[in-house]
């Protein structure tokens, strides 16, 4: 019986819209919450990108973390090695086969000479053939250029890597909303998973670049010209030694005579002939000599 716009006041009433924006109040805040602990994960991840991208801008030896890294790739290896029960030979063929791919090294000494060393001196002599690799060639090319070409190779791949990865992220935020439904804490998926990524990232960035600096082969330029050299100077000469480019000579007054670059004496300048008329010179106004009666210049001379 109450009238159209008549508020509606009673105790139950009130108390059932309190309660209802307080359930909403606090899953809304349960919502910033979980979108901060999310934001969380990314945060950690960026200043350790970072920082460890400062110090690989300080580092004026960066071809120690390429062989670190090396040293590292060669040891997985290795451990494989030792875990192999093939003969001698089968095993450091293997080795050898693995090192190449993985590192582009080719050892020195031949696989039957390897074959015959024992377990331990194998994998020093490895080690310093690889180490030495490096060293190499940061005695023919200078150790600040070295250090300079990693650099760059690092921030490339750092900052290329880093953009695929916050778009890794970005998708496992949005799939691991699903795990709920199987009674898991989505947050702690999101953690494990996306920590799990990020170490991965790591580690392919430092094995492509430590593969990438073994790989490379030094090679030198050609030698360059003279500074003052031009190309065509030779040419150039020539023509003035004739004197078919020399500046105020006419080209029809400057001809030279068979012999005239000789050996005898004075063969550099050309010998100059007069050219005389064999017929009088016909006036632009003047009758044309075929006889049409036309003047030259409407006739022979156009």
């Amino acid at each position: 019986g109450m009238k159209k716009g008549e508020p509606i006041v009673h105790p139950w009433l009130n108390r059932s819209i309190e309660r209802a924006q307080k359930k909403v109040e606090e899953r809304n805040f349960e919502v910033r919450k979980h979108l901060l602990e999310y934001d969380d994960v990314l945060n950690e991840q960026r200043k350790f990108i970072y920082a460890r991208r400062d110090e690989i801008i300080s580092d004026p030896r960066l071809k120690d973390r390429v062989i670190a890294t090396g040293e590292e790739l060669f040891g997985d290896i290795f451990e494989r090695f030792r875990a192999s029960g093939d003969n001698p030979q089968t095993r450091v063929a293997t080795l050898l086969a693995e090192v190449k791919e993985s590192l582009f090294h080719d050892p020195l000494r031949s696989p039957a000479e390897l074959a015959t060393l024992p377990t331990e001196v194998l994998r020093k002599v490895l080690l310093d053939e690889l180490r030495e690799s490096i060293n190499t060639k940061s005695e023919e090319i200078g150790e600040e250029v070295l250090n300079r070409f990693i650099l760059f190779e690092y921030l490339r791949s750092i900052d290329s890597r880093w953009q695929d990865h916050l778009e890794n992220l970005e998708a496992l935020r949005e799939a691991v909303y699903l795990r709920a439904y199987s009674q898991k804490n989505p947050l702690l998926e999101y953690k494990l998973e996306g920590f799990q990524i990020f170490d991965d990232m790591l580690y392919d960035i430092k094995t492509a670049i430590a593969r990438k600096i073994f790989r490379v082969r030094i090679q030198h330029a050609p030698e360059k010209p003279p500074a003052g050299a031009r190309p065509g100077a030779a040419l150039q000469a020539s023509h003035n030694a004739m004197g078919q480019f020399a500046a105020g000579t006419p080209a029809v007054s400057a001809r030279s005579t068979p012999g005239s670059m000789g050996g005898n004496g004075g063969g550099s300048q050309p010998q100059q002939v007069q050219i005389k008329r064999a017929v009088p010179k016909v006036g632009r106004n003047d009758a044309c000599p075929c006889g049409s009666g036309k003047k030259y210049k409407h006739c022979h001379g156009q």
